[in-house]
């Protein structure tokens, strides 16, 4: 088992989160767990590993993009983090009994789905990589991401902070991950000098803050 430790200088200093892999390697697979500096569970994250294939499928055709819900519960996007691949459509179903306002300002896809109940009558395509952060111009509570990206080596961690992760035939050198608590949130950490195929841990130690609410400001 080995460790590496990245440090990663974005400023100031605010909250301090170490992400810890247990990566091993089985039939293509590598599993990894992701916990913060306190060994808890991060859910919502995501691991990735970049092809150079525009609209990649694991078969290593042209892959026919995907219709993707991003729906809005109890005043909260559900899911919280959703992962695209370029090209991917995405619904903006409203289940909650009011109105919501959904909107982003981020630069891979700025668009506003004005006051709605039910289902709009178009879906968003997303064509840009990169981190895409939702809001609701009537609930500022409201804050959800759709993180797009050009790869379909990409996994999600569950309440459990695991996630399982294909690995393409060439290995990469390097593989990539974000997580909503990223003081930088707009760009993905990389983690390189990895063996996938022997058990290893990785620890990266970030500066963080957390956000509760959309902010309007930073997302222009």
């Amino acid at each position: 088992m080995s460790t590496n430790l990245y440090t990663f200088d974005r400023g100031f200093i605010f909250i301090v989160t170490w992400l810890s892999f247990n990566i091993c390697q089985a039939a293509g697979i590598v599993d990894i767990t992701l916990q913060d500096q306190n060994g808890q569970a991060l859910v919502d994250g995501v691991v990735y590993f970049q092809v150079e294939s525009e609209y990649a499928s694991l078969s290593g055709n042209k892959r026919i993009p995907s219709n993707l819900i991003m729906d809005q519960k109890n005043r909260q996007f559900a899911p919280h983090v959703l992962i695209a691949q370029v090209g991917d459509l995405v619904s903006f179903p409203n289940s909650d009994n009011i109105r919501h306002h959904v909107y982003s300002f981020s630069e891979p896809k700025r668009f506003e789905i004005k006051l709605y109940a039910d289902k709009p009558e178009s879906p968003i395509k997303f064509e840009t990589p990169g981190v895409v952060a939702l809001g609701c111009n009537i609930h500022d509570s409201m804050l959800g991401y759709i993180l797009v990206i050009d790869t379909p080596y990409a996994s999600k961690t569950d309440s459990k902070g695991r996630a399982s992760l294909a690995v393409p035939e060439k290995v990469p050198s390097e593989f990539f991950v974000w997580h909503p608590l990223l003081k930088n949130t707009a760009k993905p950490l990389k983690v390189s000098e990895f063996d996938v195929n022997s058990p290893q841990t990785v620890v990266i130690e970030i500066k963080s803050t957390k956000n509760t609410k959309f902010n309007k400001k930073r997302w222009r």
